[in-house]
């Protein structure tokens, strides 16, 4: 069997391989082309999209909460400035 595998006979030179084409190449191509659209106009719509997070009223929270931390603790508070 291995010598079979090592040496060229009729059967197992595989001349058919340089022939072989996809039949539905030029399908499979629309098809990418369409999804690579669509995936364009997907990423357009994230970009223009406006964020719907508020930073700065974040910030501002955190600063409120800090401040009512202060008032109801016992002890001073340690806050980590990061």
């Amino acid at each position: 069997m291995s010598y079979i595998m090592r040496h060229s006979s009729l059967d197992n030179e595989g001349s058919s391989s340089r022939y072989a084409h996809s039949l539905n190449r030029e399908q499979r191509k629309r098809e990418l082309q369409r999804i690579t659209r669509e995936n364009q106009n997907i990423l357009g719509r994230i970009q223009a999209a406006e964020p719907t997070y508020d930073h700065l009223a974040w910030a501002e929270h955190e600063k409120q909460h800090e401040e009512y931390m202060k008032n109801i603790c016992e002890l001073p508070l340690v806050i980590n400035s990061t």
